[in-house]
């Protein structure tokens, strides 16, 4: 075999290597993207679950303090009837 077709086919290998390394990169870009966007919505569902639970602490720290003014407001109820008999 001549020098020059050995040459060839060296090339024609190296050629070959470099196309396999290069799809098997973009495999791996695919791959990170793929983890980083399902990253991206797990944190977008922790953040959901944040804001449901802060508005549910609202809501119970409203119904407190309404529960609150209702008692307040049936000892002064209490009392008036006390006082007026």
């Amino acid at each position: 075999m001549n020098y020059w077709k050995w040459m060839d086919m060296y090339e024609e290998q190296q050629q070959a290597q470099l196309e396999h390394f290069l799809e098997w990169e973009d495999l791996e870009m695919q791959q990170l993207e793929e983890e980083h966007n399902e990253q991206l919505k797990q944190i977008e569902h922790v953040k959901q679950l944040d804001r449901e639970e802060q508005q549910q602490e609202s809501v119970r720290k409203l119904e407190d303090s309404e529960q609150f003014e209702q008692q307040k407001l049936m000892e002064q109820l209490k009392h008036l009837e006390h006082s007026q008999q």
